[in-house]
């Protein structure tokens, strides 16, 4: 599956982005993208989500691909562990297996 239900690829900062900020952005939402849990801000910096993790490293993995792993096996979210939705982990998965797409970041301008 790697699509979302209207039958297009998901994108960090229409699908992705609400679920990181609501299920992570606890410890992993900030100002600046290193200044997080982990030095890591992926829920707020969609850049983050690219750089390599310290923690996915047999084999080495993009952040973004590790956090799925890490939902899967239950590591993370820390408190809610099982708690995400189906959905949710099927919009993750599909997000990471097309490529993990930017999308249009409501916050930027075109100025």
């Amino acid at each position: 599956l790697n699509v979302c239900p209207d039958g297009t690829a998901p994108t960090y900062w229409d699908d992705i982005e609400p679920i990181f900020v609501a299920r992570c952005g606890s410890c992993h939402s900030g100002p600046e993208p290193s200044v997080c849990s982990g030095s890591a801000c992926f829920a707020s910096h969609y850049e983050v989500n690219q750089w390599m993790s310290q923690i996915c490293v047999n084999p080495q993995l993009p952040i973004g691909a590790c956090n799925l792993i890490r939902i899967l096996d239950g590591t993370m979210p820390k408190n809610l562990a099982g708690m995400m939705p189906v959905s949710e982990i099927e919009l993750v998965e599909a997000w990471v297996n097309s490529g993990m797409l930017k999308g249009v970041n409501p916050g930027e301008t075109g100025f």
